[in-house]
């Protein structure tokens, strides 16, 4: 059974002072924050035994974000899929628990779900960005000679690449950029595998570089091989990062990762 490693950043946040006791989902968050890489700026954090907080946060992206995320960090995680509140309103709101199972419930029965966490679990409050409009992306830095971006307009991360209708770009940069004569070698390949819109260049050398500097992905890259960041731009908004992984946070249950 593969599970994540919880103790995956026990080296690199005592050495970039990130608090331990936070779930893995907020030890990276942190980590990015200190290494430049930019965040949601409308995202707040709550711990999940704070009833009053909850409830008012609630309440205030009811009122100024229409329809919002609620995203539950867990220490120790009890699946690989965390839990999500997606609230359309107040009456309506679509939960998936630990075993990915989905319910439409009520804001009464979100803060019953809430209040029966363990003391250590925080719920991160974002407004809904994804869209027909939001760009999203995956970026995995090799080093600075080879990376691998995957960006595609009007969907999200995890449907990523799946629908081949979508403005889309797939390739290669180097040193965070690309020439133009390695995106029209990209854009054949593209063509080949069934993607008939493409982004334009001048969109995808925008989007690298919005890129926090190199080295900000070689601190990454110390820490673990491969590491690889997941992005948003909403419309009218700039690049922000939304999590990152590395293949060896993944371990079998009992065992080590490689």
């Amino acid at each position: 059974m593969i599970v994540m490693n919880e103790c995956f950043l026990a080296n690199a946040g005592s050495n970039y002072g990130i608090d331990l006791g936070l779930p893995l989902r907020l030890q990276k968050r942190a980590l990015l924050k200190v290494l430049g890489f930019p965040g949601n700026p409308k995202i707040e954090l709550c711990p999940s035994f704070d009833a009053v907080k909850v409830a008012d946060l609630f309440e205030k992206y009811c009122f100024e974000a229409g329809r919002f995320l609620i995203i539950v960090s867990e220490k120790p995680m009890p699946s690989l899929t965390p839990p999500l509140f997606v609230v359309i309103d107040r009456q309506n709101v679509e939960w998936r628990d630990s075993q990915g199972i989905k319910k439409i419930i009520a804001a009464n029965e979100v803060f019953e779900i809430v209040k029966n966490y363990q003391p250590n679990t925080w719920l991160e409050f974002s407004p809904y960005i994804f869209g027909e409009r939001t760009i999203v992306g995956r970026l995995m830095f090799e080093d600075f000679d080879r990376q691998v971006l995957e960006i595609q307009q009007g969907t999200f991360l995890p449907k990523l690449m799946n629908d081949r209708s979508l403005p889309t770009f797939m390739g290669e940069a180097s040193l965070l950029d690309i020439g133009k004569s390695g995106y029209l070698a990209d854009i054949r390949k593209l063509h080949d595998l069934g993607y008939a819109n493409i982004l334009p260049y001048s969109m995808v050398r925008n989007i690298l570089y919005q890129m926090p500097p190199l080295d900000s992905f070689e601190k990454l890259h110390e820490i673990a091989r491969f590491p690889t960041i997941e992005f948003a731009i909403p419309e009218g908004s700039q690049l922000f990062t939304l999590k990152i992984d590395w293949p060896s946070q993944w371990v079998m249950k009992g065992g080590v990762s490689q």
